[in-house]
């Protein structure tokens, strides 16, 4: 096999020697031994992470850990083998296992406090989001690809995860210290990309970096289907998969509704306002993210990989996809931060590979893995 033009030994011995961004944790075994692992490999970044959340969840400790709850009750019950990956996890990195769920519950805790902030200071652009993703596909080659744009202080944190699973399949996500998924590629020819969303604010159901760990696991459409119509969803976010043998999918999840449909379009976009769900997003409100669509559009169709990256570090315009650090205050009181493109994502689901590059810059290295 060859990974970019080199044989897949050689690849897989160079990335393990000499990458040191982002941090690549392999995990096997049981889920109390891969969330160990995971927490022991993974400690100053996690506590880190931690420490860079505080301000933006914006509550003191006792009530996080009461924030948390409601979201521990769920994914015990709907996901109770990724629950004892949690707790292991906590064992492993020497955390309290509160701070562990606030990591994994941090798109839903800092949506509150970021509501509540902007109403506080009559902030009306209270739907405005801080870092916004570009996700792209291309059905007929068929490529999976995104920009993950969020605080700056996250870039160096990054983390890889290789999970070989007793109970599914492989996979490899890239995703937050501590965190169980964000972006990903399995061994059941799927991607999975993620957008987050603005609008409402659901009520505690299955937090969004839970629910796309487990749909990572899915084998099938009808799986996934079937998982999401027994379960209450908390996510407020768009989580695009593609399926190798099954075809490009797009699920909207607002609360406990959603709306998950097949898409036929040879292109694909979603930036970060709803397409299918009935929720208003108006393009005053959501000016980037209706600009990145549009702006794809006009490039559009993807044919290649190489193509794709082209897309991803489209920097043209006000509201570009691929966005060098700028300053933002909605998520931390009086507290200016920097959001700016952390990283941008290839999946070729035919190969099973992954094709990463750091951050904005125009000359970042491509890096690569094989699910």
């Amino acid at each position: 096999d060859l990974i970019y033009g080199l044989p897949c030994s050689t690849f897989i011995i160079e990335w393990s020697i000499l990458m040191t961004w982002p941090l690549l944790i392999e995990l096997s075994g049981s889920a109390e031994e891969r969330g160990f692992a995971y927490g022991e490999q993974a400690q100053s970044f996690i506590e880190r992470a931690y420490s860079l959340y505080v301000p933006a969840f914006g509550l003191s400790e006792n009530v996080l850990r009461l924030a948390v709850e409601p979201y521990a009750e769920i994914i015990a019950r709907y996901c109770p083998e990724l629950m004892a990956e949690l707790v292991a996890i906590s064992r492993g990195a020497g955390l309290e296992l509160w701070k562990i769920l606030a990591l994994n519950c941090r798109t839903e805790i800092i949506r509150r406090s970021a509501v509540i902030l902007a109403a506080e200071i009559n902030q009306k652009e209270i739907n405005r989001l801080p870092g916004e993703c570009t996700v792209i596909a291309a059905r007929q080659h068929p490529l999976l690809c995104q920009t993950w744009d969020w605080i700056t202080g996250m870039e160096e944190l990054m983390v890889l995860l290789r999970v070989d699973t007793e109970e599914g399949p492989s996979i490899v996500t890239f995703t937050e210290p501590g965190v169980l998924g964000k972006i990903g590629l399995s061994s059941n020819g799927l991607a999975l990309s993620l957008n987050i969303l603005a609008g409402i604010i659901p009520e505690p159901g299955l937090p969004t970096h839970v629910l796309v760990r487990r749909l990572l696991g899915c084998a099938t459409p009808d799986e996934a289907q079937e998982f999401l119509s027994i379960v209450p969803l908390g996510a407020i976010s768009c989580i695009t998969m593609l399926w190798r043998d099954y075809g490009l999918y797009q699920l909207e999840v607002a609360g406990s509704r959603f709306d998950f449909r097949r898409i036929t379009d040879d292109f694909y976009v979603h930036t970060n306002h709803f397409l299918a769900l009935p929720i208003e997003n108006s393009e005053t409100e959501f000016a980037s993210s209706y600009a990145r669509l549009k702006r794809m559009y006009e490039l559009a169709p993807v044919s290649s990989i190489k193509q794709s990256e082209l897309f991803l570090g489209d920097s043209c315009g006000d509201y570009p996809v691929c966005s060098s650090p700028k300053p933002d205050t909605l998520l931390q009181a009086g507290t200016e931060v920097e959001i700016a493109t952390l990283a941008r994502l290839v999946m070729d689901v035919e190969q099973g590979t992954m094709s990463l590059r750091r951050g904005w810059r125009s000359d970042a290295e491509e890096l690569g893995y094989r699910v």
